[in-house]
């Protein structure tokens, strides 16, 4: 528990309201809408975003950040190694994403 308040204290005023909205059986489109927020401002580790979403490193990539790669709405930061444990993922260049009020920073 510690270690998931840790990962969520990165997050923005604004991204902790989305996480917290989530619940523990979240919708697929509210999930992925939550992690293009999340990787419009930086790269994150499956790793980081399961940790700050409280969910399973390996189904978030293959329930949502592989299919979103497909749809071209994020790009790993090593294209040619998608298993590589470094791997990365970001906002594809060129996608707002959703609108999302602003928490005071």
């Amino acid at each position: 528990r510690r270690e998931l308040d840790a990962d969520r204290r990165e997050l923005t005023p604004a991204e902790r309201d989305l996480v917290a909205q989530l619940g523990a059986r979240p919708r697929t489109d509210k999930l992925r809408i939550v992690l293009l927020v999340l990787l419009k401002r930086r790269p994150w580790t499956a790793a980081e975003l399961a940790h700050a979403l409280g969910r399973d490193p390996a189904n978030l990539v293959r329930r949502h950040l592989g299919p979103m790669v497909d749809a071209r709405q994020v790009e790993r930061t090593r294209p040619g190694a998608p298993t590589d444990p470094n791997q990365a993922y970001y906002a594809a260049e060129g996608y707002q994403g959703p609108p999302v009020a602003s928490g005071s920073s």
